[in-house]
């Protein structure tokens, strides 16, 4: 019970953390750019997993964006794969 806990806070941390990027022109665009281009979404999802060495906290920012209506739909579905991938590759390398 303590970790699920655990995390309904981050996810309210996360949240609190990204208020300001929604009225962020540049972040806006990027989001927007990332909803076009899905491979760049792919990519950007594996490296991040792969750099914060946690699939899981990748796709928890990318759904919190997603539900905060900062990054669109298409664009996380594809940002969650990478980040599957890139929690794959942490047993690789």
């Amino acid at each position: 019970m303590i970790g699920l806990a655990l995390i309904f806070v981050s996810l309210e941390m996360i949240r609190g953390a990204t208020e300001p990027m929604i009225s962020h022109p540049g972040m806006q665009a990027i989001m927007a750019y990332l909803g076009g281009d899905l491979l760049t979404g792919f990519v950007i999802g594996a490296v991040f997993a792969w750099g914060v060495y946690s699939s899981v906290a990748a796709v928890l920012l990318f759904v919190t964006l997603t539900g905060q209506s900062i990054l669109p739909t298409p664009a996380a579905a594809a940002m969650i794969l990478g980040a599957n991938l890139g929690g794959a590759l942490l047993h690789m390398y």
